[in-house]
């Protein structure tokens, strides 16, 4: 780690996607933000040189993404694309919005990838069906309206608990002791972080894979009752 040429953090222009994305942001559920940012400063050593680290502003994780169009790491296209159907969009994402009731969510462990470290949050399993039901109506429903544009559904979709991304980094240029590190910094189901919150607001936004402008790309926000 002490040679600064082995590795890049990877920039925004490597996520090369971008998404119309129902977010929940993680400084509205302070016990799981104070979590992250527990984790995160384990890794605080390695920052700039090796990693780099989200802004609080950005930490969030995804309730369900909709479509999704290839290469427009700006997030230009996307914006051209959907602006002239935002108002049938909003329609759409209010009502679904509308039939879900706030939530509790938990950390429950972390886990290091290739390219990233995260978080993962769980759903209250009460919430479970409600919420798969949400994320595949929501992708059906924008998808008709957005067809034919060059816009894609999205299908990565998971009901039962969504990452927050915190750090990534360039681990393929770090020597074999340093993956070896990260690849075992995961932390399983049986070391459960018991940090809770309540999810209360949904944000409608285009977004790419970092969320680095969350309030620059914000179309709507949403209560949850």
């Amino acid at each position: 780690m002490d040679d600064l040429s082995l590795s890049t953090p990877k920039n925004k222009t490597y996520f090369k996607d971008s998404y119309l994305s129902i977010n929940v942001p993680i400084r509205l559920t302070p016990e799981i933000f104070s979590q992250v940012w527990c984790e995160r400063k384990k890794f605080s050593e390695f920052e700039r040189e090796a990693l780099e680290l989200y802004k609080d502003e950005s930490l969030h994780f995804t309730l369900g993404a909709a479509v999704q169009l290839k290469n427009d790491p700006t997030v230009e296209k996307i914006k051209e694309i959907v602006e002239p159907k935002k108002a049938e969009v909003l329609e759409i994402v209010a009502e679904e919005v509308s039939k879900l009731r706030a939530f509790k969510v938990a950390a429950k462990f972390t886990k290091a990838t290739p390219k990233s470290i995260f978080v993962f949050v769980s759903f209250e399993k009460e919430m479970e069906k409600s919420i798969k039901t949400f994320q595949a109506t929501i992708v059906g429903r924008v998808y008709k309206i957005l067809e034919g544009t060059g816009i894609e559904r999205y299908e990565g979709n998971k009901p039962f608990g969504r990452p927050v991304n915190f750090a990534r980094w360039n681990v393929d240029q770090l020597p074999s002791n340093a993956k070896n590190f990260f690849e075992q910094y995961t932390k399983g189901f049986t070391e459960d972080i018991n940090a809770e919150g309540k999810v209360t607001e949904a944000v409608l936004t285009y977004s790419d894979q970092s969320w680095s402008n969350p309030k620059e790309n914000i179309i709507e926000k949403f209560e949850l009752k």
